[in-house]
């Protein structure tokens, strides 16, 4: 499974305060915005950066001394999170390769 970043979604960091924020775009889509704390940004950061949950696991465990497996729990119930609120979308495997064909 890959996620995707719905088109008209920023983050943006006021006043040391991590927010996305849906545009126009996708304002119809998702809430106009949603706070993150540190972890939630720096997972954004490397979800946004197109990085596979092994990669973004592997990174977290260095990052925040934690274990792979518990990064991986960490990541996948954040990006469910943002799957439901629709900031993101899920690509599944069979769409990805008809697009390499």
């Amino acid at each position: 499974m890959h996620y995707k970043v719905r088109d008209g979604i920023v983050m943006e960091s006021l006043c040391g305060i991590s927010l996305i924020i849906a545009t126009l775009e996708a304002r119809d889509h998702c809430p106009y915005v949603m706070q993150l704390n540190e972890a939630s940004a720096y997972i954004w950061r490397l979800l946004f950066d197109r990085r596979s949950m092994e990669e973004m696991a592997a990174l977290a465990s260095k990052d925040f001394g934690i274990t792979e497996a518990e990064a991986v729990e960490i990541i996948k119930s954040f990006l469910e999170e943002l799957t439901e609120q629709n900031y993101l979308i899920v690509e599944k495997e069979t769409e990805e390769k008809q697009d390499e064909a």
